[in-house]
């Protein structure tokens, strides 16, 4: 008598096989894809920021270049040349660039009347901001400076 030698019959794959190697390479694609878009949007978000920060430099650069009795914004006390608001595009993104200049008592030589140098102005104060928008939300940067003139103070 012969032994019969069985050979082992290749398994064929389930349906419920097939679905779940599917659902697994679905879960990795999509977590691969999302943290891809999630890098994209970083860099946006990052190059817009940098695009700020350069036109808020840019401001206080030039406001600094003039001669502090000129330091002013048009209409505004201290008046000057500076324009309060302007708006600009970078790379596609529109920008808003808000300035603002104050005089400033400095407390350490008295404040108002009891003033020792009688100045009551003794510097002025620049805050440049800029906003801009991201998918429908608002971001922004902002620098302040303080700005005296030579003498008195």
């Amino acid at each position: 008598m012969k032994a019969r030698m069985r050979y082992a019959q290749p398994r064929a794959m389930s349906l419920i096989d097939v679905i779940v190697g599917v659902s697994i390479m679905l879960i990795i694609f999509l977590s691969i894809f999302g943290a891809f878009k999630l890098a994209i949007e970083l860099v946006y978000s990052t190059k817009a920021k940098a695009g700020g920060m350069s036109l808020v430099s840019q401001q206080l650069e030039y406001v600094r270049g003039l001669p502090y009795t000129s330091i002013g914004t048009v209409g505004g006390i201290p008046s000057g040349p500076v324009a309060q608001l302007a708006t600009t595009t970078i790379n596609n993104i529109p920008y808003t660039v808000r300035t603002l200049v104050l005089y400033v008592d400095a407390p350490q030589d008295g404040s108002g009347s009891s003033d020792s140098t009688g100045v009551t102005a003794d510097y002025k104060l620049v805050k440049v901001e800029a906003t801009w928008t991201i998918k429908n939300a608002p971001r922004s940067t902002f620098a302040v400076t303080h700005i005296a003139p030579h003498g008195v103070e």
